[in-house]
Parts: structure tokens; sequence; C-alpha cells
């Protein structure tokens, strides 16, 4: 074999390489690609139905008469699209009852405000969409 015919194999052979080395990229890309189009459609699913438990009404009105009958009764403020509850003078275990309710519902909470006023006793401010 001459000098040219040695030298072309080399260049093929650099070439496969290459070629085949783009080839693997392309398909990490491509398998990269599913898993992120199959993480989107969980996603998806996941705040449709997200979606469909916030425009429930029957379940955001029986929260919001669980709110209303709570002892303490609240302050109820209401103005526009807004629905204010002001619970004062909350023991820890009113508040720590309350406040699980409140935030394992799907209403959808605006502010949601603690302040404490002393040891024992807070006051709960929670300001919720109609």
């Amino acid at each position: 074999m001459n000098k040219q015919n040695i030298l072309f194999i080399g260049f093929i052979l650099i070439v496969a390489l290459l070629l085949f080395n783009h080839r693997n990229k392309l398909q990490d890309e491509v398998k990269n690609s599913f898993q992120t189009l199959a993480h989107v459609e969980k996603d998806g699913v996941l705040l449709n139905d997200l979606r469909g438990r916030w425009e429930n009404k029957k379940n955001r009105k029986k929260v919001i008469r669980f709110l209303r009958n709570f002892n303490p009764r609240p302050k109820v403020k209401t103005r526009g699209d807004k629905t204010t509850f002001i619970f004062e003078a909350m023991d820890k275990n009113r508040l720590n009852k309350l406040s699980k309710k409140i935030l394992q519902s799907t209403i959808k909470i605006r502010k949601f405000t603690i302040e404490k006023v002393d040891k024992h006793n807070a006051i709960l401010k929670l300001e919720v969409d109609k």
C-alpha cells in the first residue's frame, strides 16, 4: 500500500469515530427529552387535579363554614373578592388544629399571619379568596 491509501484510511477512521461520537450524543439528548416529557406530563396531571380541587366550590364552602363556626368565633371582614378571618386569643392546641385544617385544605390563601400575644396565646389572621 502506498502512503496516500494509509492516510485516506486513517482519515476515514477518524471521521467514522467522530460520527459515532456525535450519534451517541444525539441518542443521549433524545433520551433526556423523553424523560423531560414524561416529567412534564406527570406535573401536568398533578396541576390539572389541583385546579379541579381549587375550582370545587362545595369544598371551599365547607372550609369557609368550618372557619366561621370555629370556637372562638372569628371576626369576619369581606371586601370585594377576599374574606379576612381574625381569630383572637387562641391557645396552642386550637391554633394547631385550625392551621392544620387551613393548610391541608384547597382554598386559595392570600395571607396567613400568626402574631404571638403572650406565652400561651396568639392571634391568627387569614385572608382567603371568596
